[in-house]
């Protein structure tokens, strides 16, 4: 395919822009039907990007060809927030910090983190106990129990009084970072509409708490300590005998974060929509759920047993993906394995939302089927075709911690309650993550303990 040849979104930027920003689902899959898996998005004046669904090119950006690209411009508002954190970081120093960090979620360390986020979610679903027959927002059940789970496992302790002032401000600050990338006008009116002065604020309400972490952790020790903070401060650097450095640290646990809780509170909010529309699957968690745990609490060693509540969480990550695109530049002139050849500076986005909802790829993409997931995640040539928490060498480095969290609350919350969802739909924002933004009322009520 010649590369002048590659269908476009048009020569209106204007209106590509519009609804990039305000209907960008919608307008995602409606390019890739109309346009395929691969075209042109023209943003007029200002730099335009590639967005391709096709496996082989994704495998070179993400996997095969990885250090031929960087980060594109998406992250640039992010890395406002999260420094030279591992989402944000490049080069050596992200590899540095890769490898300092990632024991700190191996699985054996990751049993021992079980304990602390069983406490929190226990605390929320009698939160929730307290309100039985009231009409609860989930969206915000959803947001603070992962909050309270990502808090805890990472510092041990919980945010307390300013668990809802760090959720709004984290909140505001993704959609901000978003908003710089989809809109080309934003960087310039943010600071006539009073935009940025309030990012700026919230930002640096969220750096000095987690620098009060920080700080007292230092005075206080690690003795004792299972939690991530601790694991990140006991980690050295092989080849220099050297640790985080305080402002390191921040970097990192900012990035988990808002990383840890966003992603996985939006799963949450949008199935729980895909659970009303099929009943069926609450009725088959729930049969497993008894035959696996029992009347006793839930225990680190019964998650890999409960295999089809693994695969309604993935099912729910691939039909309403929070993480919707991952966008990356090219450093020098790259070759694809389809011909086309793009020269250095070329921004490419991957529509993960459109791939995971591509016919080409999915058996009626459009429905909530978890049996999809039976034997696992996809293998081989298709593996690309889902992939929720990224792939190649900067797949997220959390997404075990994820699944134990977003497995464990799902089952905690269907063996504890009855739930009537009361919201058909909702409004949403394509900010770094996909947001609910209209609320997602349910009613629960307790159940009594089964046993197979």
């Amino acid at each position: 395919m010649a590369k002048s040849s590659i269908p476009t979104t048009g020569p209106n930027f204007i209106k590509t822009g519009k609804n990039l920003t305000t209907i960008t689902l919608e307008t995602l899959l409606e390019w890739q039907k109309e346009h395929g898996e691969l075209y042109y998005i023209n943003m007029g004046p200002m730099p335009g990007f590639y967005a391709t669904a096709d496996l082989e090119m994704v495998e070179v950006i993400l996997q095969k060809e990885q250090k031929r690209f960087r980060k594109s411009s998406l992250y640039d508002g992010l890395a406002l927030m999260t420094g030279k954190g591992l989402v944000t970081n490049e080069g050596d120093h992200w590899l540095k910090q890769r490898r300092l960090a990632a024991p700190a979620f191996h699985k054996e360390y990751l049993a021992n983190v079980f304990g602390l986020m069983m406490e929190e979610i226990n605390t929320t679903m009698d939160h929730m106990g307290a309100k039985v027959g009231e009409v609860i927002p989930w969206e915000e059940e959803a947001i603070a129990v992962t909050m309270n789970v990502v808090v805890k496992g990472l510092i041990g302790s919980t945010l307390q009084g300013d668990t809802e002032r760090f959720s709004d401000a984290a909140q505001l600050g993704l959609a901000h970072a978003m908003r710089l990338w989809k809109d080309p006008f934003f960087k310039f009116t943010q600071h006539l509409t009073g935009a940025k002065k309030k990012f700026d604020r919230e930002n640096q309400f969220l750096g000095e708490l987690i620098e009060r972490f920080i700080a007292d952790r230092r005075k206080t020790g690690n003795e004792g300590k299972w939690d991530i903070m601790a694991m990140f401060m006991a980690a050295r650097d092989e080849s220099t005998g050297e640790g985080m450095s305080d402002e390191q640290l921040k970097d990192e646990i900012m990035t988990m974060f808002l990383g840890g809780h966003e992603t996985s509170s939006h799963t949450l909010s949008w199935g729980m929509l895909r659970l009303k529309q099929n009943p069926e699957v609450v009725d088959k968690m729930r049969e497993e759920i008894n035959r696996v745990v029992g009347q006793g609490p839930l225990q680190y060693e019964h998650l890999p047993k409960l295999r089809y509540v693994t695969m309604v969480v993935n099912e729910m990550m691939r039909i309403d993906s929070a993480v919707w695109t991952i966008a990356r530049t090219s450093l020098e002139e790259i070759t694809f394995p389809n011909g086309q050849t793009f020269p250095a500076n070329t921004q490419f986005m991957i529509p993960i939302y459109a791939i995971q909802r591509n016919p080409k790829y999915w058996e009626n993409p459009d429905q909530f089927v978890p049996e999809r997931f039976e034997n696992g995640t996809p293998k081989g040539p298709e593996k690309l075709k889902f992939m929720p928490f990224g792939a190649g060498p900067r797949m997220c480095i959390g997404w075990n911690f994820a699944m134990m969290e977003l497995v464990s609350i799902l089952t905690t919350l269907i063996r504890r309650f009855d739930i009537e969802v009361l919201t058909d739909s909702a409004s949403y924002e394509a900010a770094i993550t996909l947001a609910p933004t209209s609320p997602i009322h349910i009613k629960v009520k307790e159940r009594e303990m089964e046993i197979a």
